[in-house]
């Protein structure tokens, strides 16, 4: 039987469609694959801020314990906690238990004005009743709220008998000072005015305090503690804030794993692809691949 050539004619054209189809599909698959791809890629990348473990706490364990041996940090009922943020009544406390202080502060019968303290409320008013805290308001501690570097600093100069009423620093100079005292190293002074501070970086920064000198007496703030029966020479010694040349607390620049981001050419299609340098470690816990709402530390403190 002889077929009519414009029904062949149809046929190709039919076929030629119908492949065409065909093409136009699988590259719509493959962009939408190279979209999820990317999507998927993004968001392990965005996932490794909160996957990847914080070396402030393994740097910071074995001062943990040497504190914890002088009776001047307990940890928690779940452990130290280091690479846990740090609130600004947990600084409060910490800065007391480190000048030997916590039984005074668990009798202290005079009164702060805050209103927003529940538990902790002898701390506070015994730390405002001596000139370590002023608050963050007429009333207020906001003891919830993360502690930020400058913050838990200005409790720590203030324990080594410095004061912004004597001029001996300002709102916003505190690194400085602490830089002069040998307590920060200089890249902390350019970097952590406004890092929250995890548990591993207060137990830090109370160590190096220990060995900073005291704005008078010509002792440093470990050897004050042992004149007050705190702990002994020789355990001071032991535990490294007497006896040798002091420890600073070293700021680290943040690092984290280099994020790549290539346009390789699949077939026709041009496809965002973003790959991991692990080679590239982050130093300390205060990175983020994430940006973050930056809260502004309290300027009264």
């Amino acid at each position: 039987m002889n077929v009519p050539y414009p029904v062949v004619g149809r046929g190709l054209a039919l076929a030629a469609n119908q492949t065409t189809k065909t093409i136009l599909t699988e590259e719509i698959n493959m962009k939408n694959y190279a979209k999820r791809f990317f999507s998927l890629a993004l968001v392990f990348a965005m996932c490794l801020t909160f996957v990847l473990p914080s070396a402030a706490a393994d740097n910071s364990t074995a001062r943990a314990d040497k504190l914890n041996s002088l009776g001047l940090f307990k940890g928690t009922d779940a452990g130290y906690q280091l690479d846990q943020p740090s609130t600004r009544i947990q600084g409060i406390v910490m800065l007391i238990r480190l000048l030997g202080k916590e039984n005074d502060a668990l009798n202290e019968t005079r009164n702060a004005p805050f209103t927003d303290v529940g538990w902790g409320k002898e701390y506070t008013s015994y730390a405002y009743n001596t000139g370590l805290t002023k608050g963050t308001g007429a009333d207020t501690f906001t003891p919830n709220k993360q502690i930020k570097a400058i913050e838990y600093l200005t409790f720590l100069l203030r324990a080594l008998g410095y004061s912004e009423e004597k001029g001996d620093f300002t709102w916003g100079t505190q690194l400085d000072l602490a830089y002069k005292l040998g307590m920060v190293n200089q890249a902390a002074v350019q970097h952590m005015a406004n890092m929250d501070l995890s548990r591993g970086d207060m137990v830090d920064l109370s160590y190096a305090a220990l060995t900073c000198a005291m704005k008078s007496g010509g002792k440093t703030l470990a050897e004050k503690l042992v004149s007050e029966g705190v702990f002994t020479r020789s355990q001071g010694v032991s535990a490294g804030v007497i006896g040798t040349n002091g420890w600073t607390y070293n700021y680290e620049v943040p690092k984290g794993p280099a994020i790549v981001h290539t346009k390789p050419k699949y077939g026709s299609l041009d496809v965002d692809l973003l790959t991991i340098d692990p080679s590239v470690s982050k130093s300390r816990r205060q990175w983020s691949i994430i940006p973050s709402v930056q809260q502004h530390p309290s300027r009264i403190s």
